[in-house]
């Protein structure tokens, strides 16, 4: 298992998934070769690699990372929980789908289509905005419910953070309100270094207690 993972980079399931995409392909390969279409994959092929290397990619990733400044930049605008992926995540699906399907969504290939399979392609548009609308529907019901797990959370916390500051005062009176005990040290005074010393500043010796006991000598 180590061997495998130092050579190959991850572990046997990984391998097994791209082994079966793979075959997926090649099967397809075989498909297209049969109906004799390889001239229409290959424009389908580099038209989808120059539209979307060069010109949708750079504006889905302005976009994000708009989104990401304005969420840092005015952070108390924002809600606590991140809201990000919540937009990601359906905007993605959704533009794989029209990547897809985009000749069908915009019909263009409504003769060929029609000649073969007997249909038309409009309502293939539909379908496509109703998967999209769906795809945001769940994703902000989602964030519905993590944003009430979050408010849960937030009014449990407060009680507890309430007890711990009120543990730390005595009645209705804080620390600074309690009066300070008979055996306390007393304040210290400042003294300027310059100054003289006073008799006041040193501290008064005790006085010899009269209850002392004298001390015993052996005879």
């Amino acid at each position: 298992m180590r061997r495998l993972f130092r050579l190959y980079g991850a572990g046997p399931l990984h391998l097994l998934c791209v082994i079966a995409c793979v075959v997926v392909s090649g099967y397809v390969v075989t498909r297209i070769h049969a109906e004799g279409g390889w001239v229409r994959i290959a424009a389908w092929f580099a038209l989808a690699v120059i539209v979307h290397d060069l010109i949708v990619w750079p504006l889905y990733a302005l976009a994000d990372r708009s989104a990401l400044r304005i969420a840092r930049r005015h952070p108390k605008r924002f809600l606590t929980v991140p809201w990000i992926n919540h937009v990601r995540v359906p905007a993605i699906i959704s533009g794989v789908l029209l990547g897809i399907s985009f000749p069908l969504i915009f019909q263009l290939s409504s003769r060929y289509y029609a000649a073969t399979t007997g249909m038309s392609e409009s309502p293939y548009l539909g379908r496509w905005l109703l998967v999209t609308g769906i795809l945001f529907a769940v994703s902000a019901a989602v964030y519905a419910l993590r944003l009430a797990r979050a408010h849960r959370r937030g009014a449990h916390a407060e009680p507890a953070t309430d007890g711990g500051s009120a543990s730390r005062s005595v009645g209705k009176h804080s620390a600074a309100e309690l009066p300070t005990p008979a055996h306390a040290a007393p304040p210290t005074r400042a003294v300027d270094p310059g100054a003289a010393a006073t008799s006041g500043d040193f501290p008064t010796p005790a006085a010899p207690t009269t209850n002392a006991r004298p001390a015993r000598t052996r005879k």
